[in-house]
């Protein structure tokens, strides 16, 4: 039997539902949570021993408290007792990368948009993809999870629906890129790949969003939000950062796979 923690910020949430439609596929997975809203989460840690989590919650909310414990039962756990683990909703900042693809064509990719003047190599613009992912690798997972199989999840990008929103900036994005979709695809696909590398490159797994899940634009399909899952318990407005267990069941499936794969490498292989 392989033992798994799932860890992270809100966008947990949706994992944890999808967990529970696909857990039947992996029977020889035992997957356990610990979760917190994001500002929560930024405090877990791993203190005396193996024991992680939230150590201190004397300054907390009891209602917090509570949606935590619904999900989480205890807020630490014993990393002595895991063979994996999964970090949900590591940021890898493709929306950079989306963003240069309205100023530049790719070549063999996407042409020259509209007055811009900019076309790069296709090795060129990997190369800028592989900055970005390797600054975006946290190397701290290493020690704060030593001895186990590490995976991180993406953060899934925005919902489509942002375009709605024009005091966020990602709406001008998904707006241009929505009237010229050109490469858009392939070009996530190459982001993806080379933070997949770059993790590898750390000793770790980078699950990558669902490629299924995105439109043509480079963000997340609006059925994909449509009763998005989150554990801020007070924040109940209309929003497009978090997903719901549609999503969640696909990345869920993803992080059983990966389980299912890694299990016959050893610690901390990915």
């Amino acid at each position: 039997m392989m033992r798994l923690l799932i860890v992270g910020s809100s966008h947990t949430a949706a994992v944890y539902a999808g967990w529970k439609a696909v857990a039947a596929e992996y029977p020889q997975i035992e997957a356990d949570f610990l979760a917190a809203p994001v500002t929560v989460f930024a405090r877990f840690s791993r203190g005396q021993g193996a024991i992680y989590g939230l150590h201190d919650t004397s300054d907390l909310p009891e209602r917090r408290l509570a949606v935590m414990r619904a999900v989480n039962g205890e807020l630490v756990r014993d990393l002595a007792q895991f063979t994996h683990v999964t970090v949900i909703g590591q940021h890898y900042n493709a929306a950079a990368m989306l963003e240069m693809l309205l100023s530049c064509g790719v070549a063999g990719l996407r042409s020259v948009p509209p007055q811009a003047g900019t076309l790069l190599s296709l090795p060129a613009f990997r190369a800028f993809c592989r900055d970005i992912a390797r600054k975006r690798v946290p190397g701290g997972l290493r020690s704060t999870f030593a001895g186990l199989n590490i995976a991180v999840s993406a953060l899934p990008m925005r919902s489509e629906t942002v375009i709605r929103q024009d005091s966020d900036p990602h709406s001008r994005i998904v707006r241009a890129l929505e009237q010229n979709p050109e490469g858009v695809v392939d070009a996530h696909r190459i982001f993806a790949q080379v933070t997949v590398d770059a993790y590898a490159e750390a000793g770790m797994t980078f699950i990558p969003q669902p490629a299924e899940t995105l439109a043509a634009s480079g963000y997340t399909l609006a059925i994909f939000n449509r009763g998005s899952l989150r554990l801020d318990a007070d924040k109940t407005e209309e929003e497009y950062t978090h997903m719901n267990a549609d999503y969640g069941a696909l990345v869920a499936r993803a992080i059983g796979n990966w389980v299912s794969r890694s299990s016959a490498a050893g610690p901390s292989q990915g």
